[in-house]
């Protein structure tokens, strides 16, 4: 079960997407950056669980959008030292 942040009011009217562990390159610019980068594809896939559960999506909007940072993790292999952080984010997305 996966658990979002808000629930929408009426789910049968609402499709949600939702990514979790995304790796984003970004450096030095992680909220903004991170949220384009991602906007995009977790918005497309709002629209694709739209039209499964027979919604209009010309009239959709978006409710809630929400990029949170995940917990850093490190390569194994590295060949410099600055090279081994790698940012990951989770992406929250519900279309009403």
């Amino acid at each position: 079960m996966v658990k979002y942040s808000k629930e929408p009011d009426n789910p049968t009217k609402s499709c949600k997407a939702r990514g979790s562990d995304l790796r984003v390159h970004f450096k030095v610019a992680w909220p903004v950056k991170s949220a384009k980068g991602s906007f995009w594809i977790y918005s497309r896939n709002a629209e694709s669980n739209a039209e499964v559960k027979r919604l209009r999506c010309g009239r959709a909007y978006i409710s809630q959008s929400q990029v949170n940072q995940a917990q850093k993790q490190r390569r194994r292999h590295l060949s410099m030292p600055w090279e081994g952080l790698n940012v990951e984010c989770f992406f929250l997305l519900i279309l009403l």
